[in-house]
């Protein structure tokens, strides 16, 4: 005895559903990138003291910077190299302006090998916790 009978073509029905489903999924996950926005012009962030020197070092090196973007003198590590989700290689860099008070903030390269500061998701109270 069948308690769930189910209607003639229902099968079909839920086939072509979940094929119109990842179809549209597929679909959005192929969509273009957005724009990436930065805290200013190319050439104002090619002058970052920050981002020149992140650019061109490896995970690991150590700095200290002045940074007027950043509220002066900072200490810069450069933590970790990694490939975004969008495909864009990136580096991220600790910047402390004391032992307690810093943030992680990342670049990654565009396709034309220019280098942009990635803009925050959410803000934070700007403390680090070790």
């Amino acid at each position: 005895m069948n308690l769930f009978p189910s209607p003639a073509g229902f099968s079909l029905k839920v086939v072509r559903a979940v094929l119109v489903f990842f179809a549209v999924v597929f679909f959005i996950g192929c969509a273009p990138l957005p724009k990436q926005r930065t805290s200013g012009t190319s050439q104002e962030l090619a002058k970052s003291p920050l981002l020149s020197w992140a650019i061109t070092h490896q995970a690991g090196d150590h700095a200290v910077l002045d940074d007027p973007e950043f509220g002066g003198k900072v200490m810069a590590e450069l933590t970790k190299k990694y490939r975004a989700a969008s495909g864009l290689k990136c580096k991220m860099v600790r910047v402390r302006v004391d032992k307690s008070l810093g943030e992680d903030v990342s670049i990654c390269q565009k396709e034309d090998d220019s280098w942009f500061l990635v803009p925050q998701l959410s803000a934070g109270n700007g403390y680090l916790s070790e």
